[in-house]
C-alpha cells in the first residue's frame, strides 16, 4: 500500500494529523532542552525516543526521526525504533533530507525500507527529483520534498529565480505533476508564498513544520486542510508532559481541518 493510502487508512482510525519529531538533542549539542546522556548514546538515543513513542503514539498519526539527531543508532535499533512506531498504528518518516547521485540515493532507499521506514525526506536541489521518485517507489517508501522550509534562510536557495518562476513552485509543480507523495512546506511561510504553493498542490501530502516552538500560522492548514501532516518537535518531546501536549496539538490540529 502506498504511503498516502496508508495515511487516509489510518486517518479514519486516529483522527490525528500530529507528527511527532524525534529530535533527541544529546548533551553538548545546547544548554537546554537536552536528553539525560551516559556512555552508550545509542542506548540513551533509543531509550528516550521508545519513552516519547510511548507517550504520544495515541495522539499521533506519524512520527518523524531526525537522521541528524539519532545518527549513533544502528541497524537493529533503527527496525526496534520502527517496530514501536508501528505498534501504535503510526507511520515513521525519516528526516534524512537526502540529496546525492542516482546509486546513492538507491542506496539509502534500499536500506530505510529494510530499517522499517514508510517514506523519507528529499531535497531537490541536485535536480534529479524524478530518478529519486523511482527509487521509492521500487522500495515502496513515500518522499516528501522539501518545496518551501520553516527557516529563515530557506529563501535564499527557495526563492531563486528559474526561468522567471520561484525554485519552490518549479518544485511544487514537480512533486504534483509526477504524483510524488508530499512536499515539505513551513508553516512560518508567507502569505503570498503560501497562496502561490497551495494553487499547485492539489493532491500531494504536505508535511508542515514550524507550528510548534517555531511559532509558524495555521493558516497554512486551512489552505491543506486534511492531506496537512503537522510535524511538532521540541515542544512535545521536552515538555513536561508529552503526551498531554501532543493531545493539545493534536486537537488544534483537529479544529481546524476538520
Amino acid at each position: 500500500m502506498k504511503f498516502d493510502e496508508l495515511f487516509y487508512s489510518l486517518l479514519e482510525v486516529k483522527q490525528s494529523h500530529l507528527c511527532v519529531g524525534i529530535d533527541p538533542a544529546y548533551d553538548g549539542m545546547r544548554p537546554k532542552q537536552v536528553i539525560s546522556s551516559s556512555k552508550n548514546p545509542a542506548e540513551d538515543i533509543l531509550s528516550f525516543s521508545q519513552d516519547i513513542i510511548s507517550k504520544t503514539g495515541g495522539e499521533a498519526i506519524a512520527f518523524k526521526p531526525n537522521q541528524q539527531y539519532i545518527l549513533p543508532l544502528g541497524f537493529s535499533e533503527l527496525k526496534e525504533l520502527n517496530r514501536m512506531i508501528h505498534e501504535q498504528d503510526a507511520l515513521s518518516i525519516l528526516d534524512i533530507k537526502l540529496s546525492d547521485i542516482g546509486s546513492t540515493n538507491d542506496a539509502c532507499c534500499f536500506w530505510s525500507k529494510k530499517c522499517g521506514f514508510d517514506a523519507i525526506t528529499a531535497s531537490p536541489f541536485p535536480g534529479n527529483m524524478r530518478s529519486l521518485w523511482e527509487s521509492c517507489k521500487r522500495q515502496e517508501l513515500g518522499l516528501f520534498l522539501l518545496c518551501l522550509m520553516s527557516n529563515p534562510e530557506a529563501g535564499t536557495f527557495m526563492k531563486s529565480d528559474i526561468k522567471g518562476r520561484y525554485a519552490y513552485d518549479v518544485i511544487a509543480n514537480t512533486i504534483e505533476n509526477e504524483g510524488i507523495t508530499g512536499a515539505v512546506v513551513g508553516a512560518t511561510i508567507d502569505e503570498n508564498d503560501m497562496k502561490c504553493i497551495s494553487s499547485v498542490l492539489k493532491k500531494a501530502l504536505v508535511l508542515i513544520p514550524g507550528i510548534g516552538a517555531q511559532q509558524g500560522s495555521t493558516t497554512i492548514l486551512e489552505k491543506f486542510g486534511k492531506r496537512s501532516i503537522v510535524n511538532v518537535s521540541r515542544d512535545v518531546i521536552f515538555s513536561l508532559d508529552p503526551k498531554e501536549r501532543a493531545r493539545y496539538y493534536k486537537e488544534k490540529i483537529n479544529r481546524i481541518v476538520s
